[in-house]
């Protein structure tokens, strides 16, 4: 397979949710020694985060009708995640490679990158500690890749005061799980409260925090991204980055750059622990949980679930939770997902 389609499928298969989640406006182009990647921010998949400055995302499409440049965060980290695995595939493989930002992009995709692959070359992976047999995984290889994943991390550009780390084992991980539930995402207005329309967007939450009871720990990433990266690009709403610093006072703004390269560490954290056979997906729901009880400094949090059973236990999960609710209440799964707003 050619090195750009091996990147094409990575960076697809790096997607943080199904497509029903929302999350296929990525576009990638693969062109010579170019992979281009870019993604349209305009449509909020409904998680009311508010990282993109706006209340919710009805005031991000609010903010959109009033023709001001506002962008979805969870897009663009959508984006940084495909990144992240498609650089690090190619250096695996003893690519050089170089991430580009391409402005003024006049294409679908008004954000885009491009992974430049430069001239094969032999590289020394970062390994003190290797698993002689990849098949003999225990819980102790993750402990073990988790060390590898974080000297990678102190080995980036990114300053120690801006990223956190944390590795939550399975012991302690029910503080965290245990506060998983649709009020987490909620500012004003309490889950019951919501009519059909509203919970429609948060039904992901319930098979969130069962499936990570059930995973073997997770490994939290957090950014402090209310520090300019000084370049000026206005992806975060702001005319330039002067401008972003005088609204750090009044609302609330994150640089799209910090969240960019927290994406592609999450990215090549997950092919990581994917080249030890350590079962993983990402989830911002226990991300926020972590973030508000551990990196309280942290803007964003991604928490990765681990694994290291016998089955994924991270495939078809959502498909999983709805058939035992089935099961469990007597009811066809038609009548479930009615009463969850998603038929």
């Amino acid at each position: 397979m050619h090195i750009n389609n091996l990147l094409a499928f990575m960076a697809t298969a790096a997607r943080t949710a199904p497509k029903s989640k929302g999350f296929d406006d990525l576009t990638i182009k693969a062109e010579k020694n170019n992979l281009i990647l870019g993604i349209n921010a305009k449509k909020p998949p409904k998680v009311n985060c508010g990282l993109c400055g706006c209340i919710d995302c009805n005031g991000f499409i609010k903010c959109l009708s009033q023709g001001k440049n506002v962008n979805c965060i969870f897009k663009i980290l959508d984006l940084a995640i495909a990144i992240g695995s498609s650089s690090y595939t190619a250096e695996k493989l003893g690519f050089d490679v170089l991430i580009e930002y391409l402005e003024n992009q006049k294409v679908d995709s008004p954000i885009t990158f491009n992974i430049k692959i430069k001239g094969k070359k032999v590289k020394k992976e970062i390994s003190e500690k290797t698993i002689d047999n990849l098949e003999d995984i225990d819980k102790k290889t993750i402990d073990l890749v988790i060390d590898i994943i974080e000297k990678k991390i102190a080995g980036s550009n990114l300053k120690k005061s801006q990223i956190s780390t944390k590795h939550i084992k399975k012991n302690e991980l029910k503080k965290f799980t245990q506060e998983i539930n649709p009020n987490l995402f909620l500012k004003d207005k309490k889950y019951e409260k919501l009519d059909k329309k509203e919970k429609k967007y948060l039904w992901f939450i319930d098979s969130d925090r069962e499936v990570l009871e059930k995973s073997d720990g997770v490994f939290a990433l957090g950014i402090k991204a209310g520090i300019p990266e000084g370049i000026n690009c206005g992806l975060c709403g702001c005319e330039d980055c002067s401008d972003f610093i005088k609204e750090l006072n009044n609302k609330n703004v994150n640089c799209t750059f910090r969240i960019i390269d927290l994406g592609m560490l999450i990215g090549k954290a997950a092919g990581i622990l994917a080249d030890y056979r350590i079962d993983n997906r990402i989830f911002y729901s226990v991300g926020e949980a972590i973030r508000k009880k551990e990196f309280k400094d942290s803007n964003l949090v991604i928490g990765i679930g681990l694994s290291v059973k016998g089955n994924n236990i991270f495939f078809d999960r959502y498909l999983k939770h709805f058939l035992d609710k089935s099961r469990q209440s007597n009811k066809k799964i038609d009548e479930i997902l009615d009463a969850q707003g998603i038929a």
